[in-house]
């Protein structure tokens, strides 16, 4: 089918709960093939439809050879814990310590409707969980809690990432998308902060040193 784009932070699409998937057939095997279409460019371990723009409950993920779609995914086990580096292809840029189960089991159904488990350690428990979280509307960085770092950066048009920011008093966009920032969903945007990292970058020039995420 296609590679389709990826939505990016601030799309309304990627805070909404996902729909269930209640019938199966030619558009559930297209959609899957998108999603395994989109999850094969390098560098990538899963791809929540949400992200894709279609906001419904199904993944794919693609992790040390194991890989696949799953629809209507529930998380049935979880055990022990391990902390690592996180990222997300809707955050583009940002890598940030992020725990998690260290096994995971999800149940659900394939492009037909029929049952499939997945079980994973390590790095597939982790894709698991992040993109279960897409379907409920979440972006890993608010499973953070407490404060952030922040690297302090230039007013009006800058450019972080690979990424372009406009900055007019509260409003920021981020490569053309307006952060929803009055309604307390985020208060920065990313910045690099060395080889491979990234920091959070305060976009509204708070007098601190830390920013705390909105709740």
């Amino acid at each position: 089918m296609a590679v389709r784009e990826i939505r990016l932070y601030g799309d309304p699409v990627l805070r909404t709960v996902a729909d269930p998937v209640d019938s199966f057939g030619d558009t559930t095997r297209a959609l899957a093939t998108d999603l395994l279409d989109t999850l094969d460019l390098p560098g990538r371990a899963g791809v929540a439809a949400p992200q894709i723009g279609v906001p419904v409950r199904a993944f794919s993920y693609g992790v040390e050879g194991a890989r696949g779609v799953v629809f209507n995914p529930m998380i049935v086990e979880r055990d022990g814990t391990q902390t690592g580096d996180e990222g997300c292809l809707s955050v583009p840029g940002l890598w940030f310590p992020t725990t998690r189960a260290a096994h995971v089991v999800v149940e659900g159904l394939d492009a037909d409707g029929r049952p499939v488990r997945v079980e994973g350690t390590g790095e597939l428990a982790r894709a698991l969980e992040h993109e279960v979280d897409h379907l409920d509307g979440i972006v890993y960085l608010r499973t953070h809690r407490g404060a952030l770092p922040v690297i302090y950066g230039p007013d009006e048009e800058f450019e972080v990432g690979g990424s372009r920011v406009l900055r007019d008093g509260d409003d920021v966009a981020l490569d053309g998308v307006d952060l929803d920032v009055a309604s307390g969903d985020f208060l920065a945007i990313v910045g690099p902060s060395g080889p491979g990292k990234s920091r959070l970058m305060n976009v509204l020039g708070l007098p601190r040193c830390f920013l705390s995420r909105a709740r």
